[in-house]
């Protein structure tokens, strides 16, 4: 890449009379978008996966009367408003519906059986493919305030949080 930019800002150097930083700019875009002969695409369609567009200046351009370029201009707006609200409804679905799964009370009797959060599975040892929940544990008792004491087979008694337990 050095040695194409050298080369490209020789020749270009030859051909103005402009000092090389003044022209690094456009030797730097030549090399970027000149296919390279071994792999048939440029520099800039193998980082971005397609050609570059052009920077010419047209003559008669479409938009040389105000009044169409206006109405486009509207138009576009119009179009970037309304993917704006419907992205905005989408959102604002998603976060409603978030709150709403966390709001969700986990109303446990006495005797139900649940299951309990596995949390050895998000230590830094454990296994992907360990499984999410372990159970069934037994409710003892509502405590308040979301707590419940479970009972696991073996009679062991823990206080557990409503959030990480789930119907069996």
């Amino acid at each position: 890449m050095n040695q194409s930019l050298l080369l490209k800002l020789a020749k270009i150097k030859f051909l103005s009379n402009k000092q090389w930083d003044e022209l690094l700019d456009t030797a730097l875009w030549c090399v970027r978008i000149s296919p390279i002969k071994r792999i048939g695409l440029s520099p800039f369609q193998l980082l971005f996966g397609r050609n570059p567009n052009s920077i010419e200046i047209k003559e008669n351009c479409e938009y040389a009367n105000s009044n169409k370029l206006i109405k486009d201009f509207n138009e576009h707006l119009r179009i970037i408003d309304n993917m704006q609200k419907t992205s905005f409804i989408k959102t604002n679905k998603d976060k409603n519906a978030k709150k709403e799964f966390k709001k969700t009370e986990r109303n446990f009797k006495e005797n139900d059986l649940v299951l309990k959060r596995n949390f050895a599975r998000t230590n830094k040892g454990s296994k992907k493919l360990n499984p999410k929940w372990e159970g069934p544990y037994q409710i003892i008792s509502d405590k308040g305030k979301g707590v419940y004491e479970i009972k696991c087979v073996n009679g062991l008694i823990q206080k557990m949080n409503g959030r990480n337990l789930k119907r069996y």
